[in-house]
């Protein structure tokens, strides 16, 4: 596929948005799916501040979503916030509750 990264990111972003206008793909995109896909896209076209954008989204929308919170977890840790890396791998490893009011989860 030719053009840049950009525009390879928006075309894929289109079509997976038209995939989950399905039915088949209306599972998929509800549980995460598709938004992971677009997260992994955005990675491997050189965008890690975008997929880790998309994967923050996930987790908003479902705090327990296990893959966004590990991906999130080595995204973290990657760039050097090892604090809320720790926090997603506890929320992860459930250790720790993703939705807690005291601010120790999620």
């Amino acid at each position: 596929m030719s053009g840049s990264a950009g525009q390879r990111i928006f075309f894929l972003s289109a079509l997976l948005l038209v995939a989950a206008s399905t039915s088949w793909a209306y599972h998929h995109f509800q549980s995460g799916w598709v938004h992971f896909r677009a997260a992994e896209a955005r990675l491997a076209a050189g965008d890690p501040v975008g997929a880790e954008a998309v994967l923050r989204e996930m987790l908003q929308k479902d705090p327990r979503n296990r893959r966004a919170r590990l991906a999130l977890a080595r995204f973290s840790s990657r760039a050097g916030r090892l604090e809320e890396a720790v926090r997603h791998y506890k929320i992860y490893l459930g250790e720790a509750d993703p939705v807690s009011k005291t601010g120790k989860g999620g």
